[in-house]
């Protein structure tokens, strides 16, 4: 039997909100703020819900016209989707089971924050490349904000003029939002900033100027990763 992972619970949360279809699942988590903090393969996604299935997290159905079949997990693979509206579709719901684990594992410490950020190794490493190229990689992060905003402008206003689909959702998935967008905005700023900078530069390799404006930000981003390591509550304190 699978492991359940990270990606096993994000799915259980979806179907926590209601049951739903394998496709009805991987298309909520590409609408969903949840594709942001947690991107993963489409081929993962339809892999889910048949291992909460086989954990008894959750059930599978088959929809037919004017009957639904409830399907435990010894008979999920004799299950045959039915029709439903000229489709076949097989609707998977939570647990009782399921609802049990997902709060079990809402009250573990989750893994902390972790980029996954191919245009900035690029600017790690931009030194061994061209100015040229440093700018163009720093001018891709910024367009890649600005395109990802406008993909997601749709969304948001929906939410805002409309509301979720979910009401009683509402108050979560603001914060959450308000996260993704200040994680948006200081990469557009950082990007306008850092593009300055650069253009400033002869080149990639280091001179005296650049060595010095280099000693005054190594400071500056001392300064303030002490700033914020000082807000440790006193329980982290003891722990470090």
């Amino acid at each position: 039997m699978r492991r359940l992972t990270t990606t096993s619970y994000a799915i259980l949360g979806l179907l926590a909100v209601r049951a739903r279809s394998a496709y009805d699942l991987v298309e909520q988590m590409k609408r969903s703020n949840i594709r942001l903090i947690w991107p993963r393969a489409e081929s993962k996604l339809y892999e889910e819900p048949k291992s909460l299935v086989a954990h008894g997290l959750a059930t599978m159905r088959a929809d037919q016209v004017g009957k639904v079949r409830s399907v435990r997990k010894h008979q999920a693979r004799q299950t045959r989707p039915a029709r439903n509206g000229g489709r076949r579709r097989t609707v998977y719901a939570i647990t009782p089971a399921g609802r049990r684990a997902l709060r079990r594992w809402l009250d573990q410490p989750g893994a902390g924050f972790l980029l996954e950020f191919e245009s900035m190794i690029k600017v790690v490493y931009g030194d061994f490349g061209s100015k040229e190229q440093l700018l163009t990689n720093i001018r891709r992060i910024h367009e890649d904000v600005v395109q990802g905003a406008g993909l997601g402008r749709g969304l948001v206003r929906e939410l805002a003029d409309q509301g979720p689909r979910f009401p009683e959702r509402a108050h979560v998935i603001a914060i959450v939002d308000r996260y993704l967008i200040e994680v948006m905005e200081t990469t557009l700023r950082w990007s306008q900033w850092a593009e300055r900078i650069v253009a400033r530069w002869p080149s990639t390799t280091l001179n005296a100027s650049m060595a010095a404006e280099a000693r005054t930000l190594l400071t500056q981003n001392a300064d303030a990763v002490e700033a914020v390591a000082s807000l440790a509550r006193p329980r982290d304190r003891a722990a470090t």
